[in-house]
């Protein structure tokens, strides 16, 4: 190679250097962006659970993403315990009162909540302190029976579970299969849950089933819950949400609520369940 080659490479070679300096130099610059200010929304949860008597309604806050010391870091909103939160049901208002140690609103009923009323409730939340009003209206479905629950073992005799059921047409329905050992519900390697809807469906008699998660003597807890489109709107776009808050810069998702004035799910949990012990 020649020395005029020679040179002009070294010459490429700076020229190179002298524009690499310059991009990472103009890629350090702080940019300013203004952002509108965020208002903040009454964030509204409350499940009617069949057989159980209580009402129970978490009252929250949402933040901004840039609020220091909250979401997504410690995953937790700032609570409101000044609301008057009221759950309307057959002409009979109940006033449900803020537990402080639980954070919640919480009241006992004198009878357990039945799933087989249909009629509506209707839920009032008024933040006293800002004025703001947030209300939504849910109502029990039907039970889709449980046809059989099986299981099945690998060589390692893990069990798989299997749950099948009668899917009721034309209606378009959705559905929260839950499986759980009885041993610890609450156990995030034992409880196991997700959501879908009929579209997808072929013939009637349909099944759902879990891996290989449970092992010999345990007792398995099989719940079908039939729920509304409304919360299984809310939870596949909260879990859409979950995946877009990686940055601030990420595309944004919008969570799909059925309260007006605020967001969150008010919703009725219809569900059938069986037991099961896993035996060889």
């Amino acid at each position: 190679m020649s020395q005029k080659q020679n040179k002009k490479l070294l010459l490429i070679a700076i020229v190179l250097a002298i524009a690499g300096t310059l991009l990472m130099s103009a890629c350090l610059q702080n940019i300013t962006i203004d952002l509108p200010e965020y208002e903040s929304q009454l964030v509204v949860e409350s499940y009617l659970d069949a057989n159980v008597p209580f009402y129970v309604v978490s009252v929250t806050e949402s933040v901004s993403f840039f609020t220091p010391g909250t979401l997504p870091v410690s995953q937790s909103l700032p609570t409101i315990d000044n609301a008057l939160v009221t759950i309307t049901h057959s002409n009979i208002t109940d006033t449900i009162p803020y537990v402080d140690s639980l954070r919640v609103y919480i009241k006992a009923l004198q009878a357990p909540i039945q799933a087989t009323d249909f009629e509506p409730y209707l839920l009032r939340v008024e933040d006293t302190a800002s004025n703001r009003i947030a209300t939504a209206t849910t109502r029990f479905l039907p039970q889709i029976p449980i046809d059989t629950v099986l299981y099945l073992f690998n060589d390692s005799l893990q069990a798989a579970m299997l749950l099948y059921f009668y899917d009721p047409k034309p209606d378009t329905n959705y559905y929260k299969p839950w499986f759980a050992n009885a041993a610890n519900i609450f156990d995030r390697d034992s409880l196991h849950t997700w959501e879908f809807s009929d579209r997808a469906l072929g013939a009637d008699r349909t099944s759902v089933g879990m891996n290989y998660n449970y092992r010999l003597n345990d007792t398995v807890i099989a719940r079908l819950y039939h729920i509304s489109r409304e919360y299984f709107r809310f939870l596949d776009t909260v879990e859409d949400a979950a995946d877009a808050s990686g940055g601030p810069f990420t595309r944004p998702a919008r969570i799909e609520s059925n309260i007006q004035g605020g967001t969150g799910i008010f919703t009725a949990l219809t569900y059938d369940q069986r037991t099961v012990i896993i035996k060889q």
